[in-house]
């Protein structure tokens, strides 16, 4: 798919820089049903809220807006960054607006005007915020667990807050429903991987949540098919072409093209994600040549590399963690990217040092002493949020000959 120089796209409203923590939302998005980078080619059907389009757009038979206050001309619905070609059809409550060049035939504004005008939206910076999102939440384990009841796909959470789901395309193929059960009022992430996803006569049942918290991500797609299926909640598939006919998508739905005569439902995103600044514990493995549960001088105490060591632990989402590293670099392991969480870990010994049961020696959380040595390892580590874990020391003895 070839793609135009972004730096020449509209500019206006433009997305916060985020910092972490992060809060992630669908930013300018948010205010449109349908918000694409690149082209868009519909055709005899029609999107209830705004829409917006990077590049180039073609409507035939189309309506927008219809389900959108009266703004009396005040606001933009229909927004175009490059050309638009839109033939029978009519955009409501609002306005039309092209950055290039506009063909409109038979083409009704009741409550708006038509203008041709660039830099109203930064494309480039929203697909910047919005690819993050999608990448970040991505990369986040799930915390809910599903399971196939025959054809039907059954998604259980717990968190008061955010559940994410992981479902394979395969998943989703084999399935003729889905039900969704989570506490009310929780925000819902189902993460979907693969490059090409296809979804097609698929029914869904929601209960604890609905359309506007709940949160499609299709983070590696480049191609999109959805038919014959109603989708409630929001689609944020930054990289994806979606072809999407003969159903429905309620949410706002963030794709790099589209082209279909699918529907586009209202329900305006609350999506809201806070991912905390994570944490960090890192330590050495060591040879504790005396067997004193010290590290005495490092020149004869070194550091052992190749030791596998487990991290394991239960984060503030609920998450049951098992990772494992191994010792580099003079002995030292490291885990990154941890949600606030209570931890352990804990040094296989390789063969010759396997009758060790030396205690696993507590370093420090931000300063202060955290953790308690046991056989092996240091349970009990307690980080909080953007917590830096230091110092966590795994002796290894080696068997007496």
């Amino acid at each position: 798919m070839m793609r135009r120089d972004r730096n020449s796209r509209l500019a206006v409203e433009s997305l916060e820089t985020r910092a972490v923590p992060a809060t992630y939302d669908l930013g300018v998005a948010a205010d449109f049903n349908l918000f694409a980078f690149e082209n868009v080619n519909a055709f005899t059907s029609d999107v209830e809220g705004r829409v917006a389009v990077g590049n180039d757009a073609s409507f035939y038979a189309y309506g927008i807006g219809d389900k959108l206050p009266n703004s009396m001309g005040t606001r933009d619905d229909l927004i175009v960054g490059n050309d638009l070609d839109f033939t029978y059809g009519q955009v409501y409550f609002g306005n039309i607006v092209y950055g290039n060049n506009g063909d409109l035939d038979s083409i009704g504004t009741p409550n708006g005007d038509v203008r041709q005008e660039a830099d109203v939206i930064d494309f480039a910076a929203a697909e910047t915020a919005l690819s993050e999102m999608s990448t970040v939440l991505g990369a986040e384990i799930p915390n809910g667990r599903f399971r196939f009841n025959y054809s039907n796909l059954n998604l259980r959470g717990i968190h008061p807050d955010l559940n994410l789901f992981t479902l394979a395309p395969e998943d989703l193929a084999a399935a003729k429903s889905i039900h969704v059960l989570v506490p009310f009022g929780s925000t819902v992430v189902i993460n979907v991987p693969g490059q090409a996803v296809s979804i097609q006569n698929l029914g869904l049942h929601l209960r604890g949540v609905d359309c506007s918290q709940l949160l499609w991500n299709f983070y590696q797609a480049e191609e999109l098919t959805l038919s014959g299926i109603g989708i409630r909640g929001s689609i944020l598939a930054p990289e994806a072409a979606l072809s999407f006919n003969n159903g429905s998508i309620k949410g706002t739905a963030v794709v790099e093209s589209m082209t279909g005569n699918g529907q586009f439902n209202l329900c305006p995103s609350e999506i809201s994600i806070e991912i905390p600044d994570y944490a960090n514990l890192k330590g050495l493995v060591f040879l504790d040549v005396d067997g004193d549960n010290q590290r005495g001088d490092p020149n004869v105490e070194q550091g052992y590399d190749g030791a596998e060591v487990i991290l394991n632990g239960t984060d503030s989402l609920g998450r049951k963690l098992n990772r494992t590293d191994v010792s580099v670099n003079g002995g030292t392991f490291e885990f990154d990217r941890l949600w606030p969480g209570i931890y352990s870990v804990k040094v296989i010994p390789p063969q010759k040092y396997e009758q060790s049961q030396q205690l696993g020696i507590p370093g420090t959380v931000e300063g202060l002493p955290v953790g308690l040595g046991v056989a092996n390892q240091v349970r009990s580590i307690v980080m909080g949020e953007g917590e830096d874990g230091i110092d966590y020391l795994l002796p290894l003895v080696p068997e007496p000959d």
